[in-house]
């Protein structure tokens, strides 16, 4: 192979487009993400940020074709999940990454956080479990090296799923 010459390759990108998590109609949130699982994400999310206590919280998903190619995620959530949606309406503050992502203004930058109820434990042992299991599902992200994949793991280490 002679030095400095180009040499055609295959490279794999992932399709990322952005997707609205849309609360009984009010947007929460603007992401980009795979355009897959998209109803799972959605769940997630409201899950994750507190929008619901459980699944049970959730009455609807629906996924809908957005401007510029975007998708958008409608749950519909009890009146009890949205009263409190409303009450604490924009707190989707990046939890993982820089932390500045979903932030309103420049101002919430530094804003002290609250430190979180330890409620449960979680054996540091599960983690090693988890590993091969996560990479095993995380399929793309083999493929093109960008994306991310999550595993559920119970509190006592049982896996329960992965996207």
């Amino acid at each position: 192979m002679e030095q400095g010459v180009a040499r055609p390759s295959l490279e794999w990108v992932a399709e990322e487009v952005p997707v609205a998590v849309s609360i009984n109609g009010i947007s929460q949130a603007v992401m980009m993400t795979t355009p897959s699982m998209l109803e799972e994400f959605a769940v997630g999310f409201a899950l994750s940020e507190g929008i619901v206590p459980s699944f049970e919280h959730i009455t609807d998903i629906e996924v809908q074709d957005g401007c510029r190619e975007g998708k958008v995620v409608e749950l519909t959530v009890s009146s009890e999940s949205f009263w409190h949606f409303k009450q604490r309406r924009r707190s989707l503050i990046g939890r993982t990454g820089c932390g500045i992502c979903g932030i309103e203004s420049l101002e919430q930058f530094d804003q002290p956080l609250k430190p979180l109820p330890t409620t449960q434990t979680f054996d540091m042992g599960n983690y090693a479990k988890c590993l091969p299991y996560l990479e095993r599902a995380e399929r793309v992200g083999h493929l093109t090296g960008c994306t991310h994949a999550a595993v559920w793991v119970s509190a006592s280490g049982e896996i329960l799923g992965a996207a």
